[in-house]
């Protein structure tokens, strides 16, 4: 996740503390649950995360070719 948008680097800080992204918060939380709930290893969490990675990107593909689907559909049904 990380790369030249500076993902994981907190934006600053103020007199409450450091800002962090809410992206970056949330996969803390997900390795924190991995690492408690599901007992996953150090040595094995770069596999998961890349996995679920995937996965997630695979989703917003389908939802992205769901909706043109579903688009092209409507267009169709008006035509027909």
């Amino acid at each position: 996740m990380a790369g030249s948008s500076g993902a994981g680097a907190p934006e600053g800080s103020d007199e409450t503390g450091w800002m962090f992204h809410e992206i970056d918060v949330a996969r803390v939380r997900l390795i924190y649950d991995l690492r408690r709930g599901l007992d996953v290893g150090e040595e094995l969490m770069p596999l998961v995360l890349s996995l679920l990675d995937q996965l997630y990107e695979m989703r917003r593909t389908l939802k992205s070719l769901s909706r043109v689907i579903e688009t092209q559909r409507r267009r169709c049904a008006r035509r027909c």
